[in-house]
């Protein structure tokens, strides 16, 4: 955990992430939001997993407009990927 690299994913972890709109294309908040993932599940922080999971929940119905298919197309694999990083099944079963 140092590096450019590790600063650089923890910068944007700790930093705002912004407005979801999952339909928007040059939206980076999947990307932040897959970085907070990430540093949860390096430092088991619960912070910054409960702020994964605010995003994760704000994201919903965020789909329409914008970008449409390609906007949603771009982002939701990061959505996926940090949902599943903090074991989201686990941490909110219903």
């Amino acid at each position: 955990m140092s590096g450019a690299a590790w600063s650089a994913v923890k910068a944007a972890a700790d930093g705002s992430w912004g407005t979801p709109r999952l339909s928007d294309n040059n939206s980076n908040h999947d990307a932040m939001t897959l970085a907070g993932a990430l540093v949860y599940a390096r430092t088991g922080t619960e912070s910054y997993r409960t702020k994964v999971m605010t995003a994760l929940r704000s994201v919903v119905g965020t789909e329409s407009g914008g970008d449409g298919v390609l906007g949603v197309s771009r982002n939701l694999v990061s959505y996926v990927i940090a949902a599943d990083v903090i074991d989201f099944r686990a941490y909110d079963p219903a």
